[in-house]
């Protein structure tokens, strides 16, 4: 029961063995990596969501008014540019890292 560690230790133990560097460089934890994928995966399906709605014409109906189209035409490049920035920073941090 002693030998139970925290993660916070044991990333501090791993980053003790690096070279002060690569300890100085940026790099991401796991709840990070976690976090960037669940993002990009999101923002990757509202952005999809947005074009199969411009393709195929679907309308939404909000109460008695209905939602444009140019919302889809903002909303679909901008989430996929979302949806890229944190396929990105998910890169640039894991090649960083190691």
């Amino acid at each position: 029961m002693g030998c139970e560690q925290t993660q916070a230790e044991i990333d501090q133990l791993a980053m003790s063995e690096l070279p002060d560097d690569i300890q100085s460089s940026w790099s991401i934890n796991v709840s990070q990596k976690l976090y960037l994928i669940v993002s990009g995966v999101v923002f990757l399906l509202v952005g999809v969501f947005h074009l199969f709605r411009l393709i195929n014409h679907w309308t939404i109906v909000v109460g008695t008014a209905d939602v444009s189209f140019l919302l889809s035409y903002i909303g679909c490049p901008v989430s996929i540019a979302y949806c890229l920035w944190a396929c990105w920073l998910l890169r640039a941090g894991t090649t960083r890292q190691s």
